[in-house]
């Protein structure tokens, strides 16, 4: 093969070495529910008020927040989407969240705890 083929290949190969899945530098710090979607999958930090319900969330996203509901926290991990699904027919009704699509930050595994801001 020629020369030029060569250096024309190489070149084309350095091109497209960045790596496209290094994360969003508007994803290092989100403080929207509107800006999680499209951090999924990424290292960010969460900034805001942990919400007053069963199911702590801080910004839409599930944490680990004893005793923070309604104060400003911030919680680390990385976004991640998981499905709730549906109760089997007959199976026992328990408490527990309803079917759908959820995000959770996790660290490890498990659910990132909130700290108070």
């Amino acid at each position: 093969m020629s020369r030029a083929f060569w250096l024309t290949l190489v070149a084309a190969c350095a091109h497209d070495a960045t790596p496209a899945s290094s994360p969003s530098p508007t994803c290092t710090l989100v403080t929207t529910e509107a800006q999680v979607a499209s951090c999924l999958g990424m290292p960010v930090t969460l900034d805001g008020v942990v919400a007053r319900s069963k199911v702590p969330t801080l910004l839409g996203v599930d944490v680990d927040a004893p005793d923070l509901a309604g104060q400003h926290a911030q919680a680390t991990g990385t976004l991640e989407e998981y499905v709730e699904p549906a109760p089997a027919p007959g199976e026992p009704i328990a408490a527990r969240r309803g079917p759908g699509r959820y995000v959770r930050l996790v660290v490890n595994g498990a659910l990132a705890v909130a700290k108070p801001r």
